[in-house]
């Protein structure tokens, strides 16, 4: 029986109800919009060439998330499976681990070097969490606190100074 037949159709569309959307593609939301909002608000930051370079990267990597989304996503969309879209966030975060590693090798500052590993742990877990949604968006919250927050905290405090 393939995924053409009714039964099993019916089936997988059940993933796209309404609140599993609202995992998938909220977050996704808040993602594409906030560093946009942000770039507004407080224009480009000034700085050496390595807060250029590491700057630069951030956006590569921002960029390439977007064409990911809309990659990922369509093909999410025509396989009716939420789990293919999941796969997103985690290339998401290794992609800022990436990043972050870029920023460790540039600075030579280790904690930036652990937000990186941090990301790609994350990236690793969220992967083997697919299938459980409460798990999955945890590890996310966590994540998001661990290695976005706050360490985008103690940079935007650095480049203000």
């Amino acid at each position: 029986m393939g995924l053409h037949d009714g039964e099993e159709t019916r089936s997988v569309c059940a993933c796209f109800q309404p609140d599993r959307r609202a995992v998938g593609f909220g977050p996704t939301v808040i993602y594409l919009t906030l560093p946009t909002w942000l770039k507004i608000r407080w224009g480009p930051l000034a700085g050496d060439t390595v807060a250029k370079a590491i700057g630069a990267v951030f956006g590569a990597v921002g960029l390439t998330s977007l064409v990911l989304a809309v990659v990922i996503g369509s093909l999410a969309l025509r396989e009716h499976r939420l789990q293919t879209w999941l796969i997103f966030p985690c290339v998401v975060m290794a992609l800022q681990g990436m990043a972050w590693n870029v920023a460790y090798v540039l600075r030579k500052q280790a904690w930036m070097g652990l937000v990186g590993l941090g990301w790609f742990a994350t990236a690793i877990v969220m992967a083997f969490l697919i299938d459980n949604t409460a798990a999955y968006v945890s590890t996310v919250g966590v994540s998001m606190f661990l290695f976005m927050l706050i360490p985008g905290a103690v940079m935007m405090r650095a480049f203000r100074a």
